[in-house]
């Protein structure tokens, strides 16, 4: 078989892959994505295509800043990629609603609402009672339990196929080889990375795992596995009508061509992809309840999918333990994130810094050999002088501490630490207002994650 060498490989080429590719090919570097192909899309056919920012991580404000972030930077990244694909991307950047069927749910979204308006320091969104939905969306015959709506000016909807269209189209007008073919294999090769394909292998010095579910096999040179799992969303499509939806609404969204998809469901069922009919009721019997037009319409289809979801709900943007050249991206907010992905992460790939709003992440994989972290924690030795320690680790005030007396002996699942290489334990460490637990397993995989 033929190699082909190139500076940087992505391998998944998603939206989430395309978007970095992207990004990557004005830093001056050879950049080839390596894709599965599919008739379906994946991951992409499994989404309504929301730019969604409100009403969610009052627990993580950073990573809500994020989103935030990515909705501003979206109408520049898609006139941009129309103006050099040459195809149209639907898109409408008029807010979002969620509407509410009970005074409680809405005093319930109310206070959330303030509270992340007052952890973000800025949230341009409020709850709006029905008279001011019905003046938003005039056209839609709301139901009579609908009392009013949560509402972000912020969020949006575009369509995600003609999105993932137009970057295909535009990779290879900026520079990148982007191909079609099935990854067998990723490995450490000659002080860079061989990626065996259908087609040839293909070299690199920085390699990009963009493949969603597909990274759990791939990291496996490295560890054994991810911390992600597979969502699955099932949908409903509702025959065309004529387009009242200017505003996107969660859960019950009208797409550019007037169909309607009913869909928000999030279900951890491995990798099943059937359709359940009770799951989907329970989602139809919800959107009449919404727009009692839809019981009077035809269903066209149902279908369900897997979308990546990360086991925090948190974006994975990561360095894989002991290879600094190889980047970690896993979210379920591909679209979302698009406009971030494309003018913020290329920097982190190429060997910068996270940009500030998302170095708050937690998602840091490291490996440390079991001996090494089980020493440490009998001395308390600065952890961060152990072998493997990633670069990425919170800003300390002088060293790593322990917590109080009483709690930061480790709690052993089974048996000791040094030489066994088999045992699992948690570890609770405090740097500087944060607390990260180490959980360990037989693998010797480690993941860290706010607690």
């Amino acid at each position: 078989m033929s190699t082909t060498e190139q500076d940087i490989i992505i391998v998944g080429g998603g939206i989430s892959g395309a978007a970095l590719a992207y990004g990557l090919s004005g830093k001056g570097r050879k950049v080839t994505v390596l894709d599965a192909p599919t008739d379906t899309n994946k991951a992409s056919r499994t989404n309504v295509g929301l730019i969604w920012c409100q009403s969610k991580f009052l627990h993580l404000p950073e990573y809500a800043k994020w989103g935030f972030i990515s909705s501003r930077l979206y109408p520049a990244l898609t006139k941009e990629l129309e103006e050099i694909s040459g195809h149209a991307i639907p898109v409408n950047y008029t807010g979002g609603i969620i509407p509410v069927l009970s005074e409680e749910d809405y005093q319930k979204r109310g206070d959330y609402i303030e509270k992340l308006r007052e952890a973000l320091g800025e949230y341009k969104g409020n709850m709006i009672d029905r008279a001011e939905l019905e003046k938003k969306l005039p056209k839609i015959g709301w139901g009579p339990e609908v009392c009013g709506a949560a509402w972000c000016e912020e969020d949006g909807v575009v369509d995600p196929l003609s999105l993932l269209r137009a970057f295909r189209a535009a990779l290879p007008r900026v520079g990148v080889d982007y191909r079609q073919t099935l990854v067998f294999d990723v490995q450490p090769h000659a002080g860079g990375y061989r990626v065996t394909t259908k087609d040839g292998t293909f070299d690199c010095q920085k390699l990009v795992l963009a493949a969603g579910l597909s990274n759990r096999r791939f990291v496996q040179f490295a560890m054994p596995t991810l911390p992600v799992y597979a969502d699955k969303g099932q949908v409903l499509l509702v025959e065309r009508m004529p387009f009242v939806m200017p505003i996107p609404v969660l859960g019950v969204t009208q797409t550019f061509g007037g169909t309607t998809i009913i869909g928000f469901r999030h279900e951890k069922a491995g990798h099943h992809t059937q359709v359940v009919p009770s799951a989907v009721a329970s989602e139809g019997k919800w959107a009449i309840r919404v727009w009692p037009e839809l019981g009077k319409k035809r269903l066209i289809r149902a279908w369900a999918g897997l979308r990546v979801m990360p086991d925090d709900s948190m974006a994975i943007y990561s360095r894989l333990p002991g290879h600094p050249n190889v980047t970690l991206v896993n979210t379920h907010s591909a679209v979302t994130m698009a406009a971030a992905h494309t003018r913020l992460l290329p920097d982190f790939i190429l060997g910068g810094e996270l940009p500030e709003t998302v170095d708050f992440q937690r998602n840091v994989l490291i490996i440390i050999a079991q001996s090494d972290i089980g020493a440490a924690l009998t001395s308390g030795v600065d952890l961060r002088d152990l072998p493997g320690h990633p670069n990425r680790w919170p800003p300390f005030n002088g060293h790593m501490e322990f917590l109080a007396e009483q709690t930061y002996r480790p709690g052993v699942v089974s048996g000791g630490f040094a030489g066994q290489s088999r045992q699992r334990f948690a570890v609770r460490l405090r740097c500087r207002g944060c607390v990260i637990l180490v959980r360990s397993h037989s693998s010797r995989f480690h993941h860290l994650a706010d607690k």
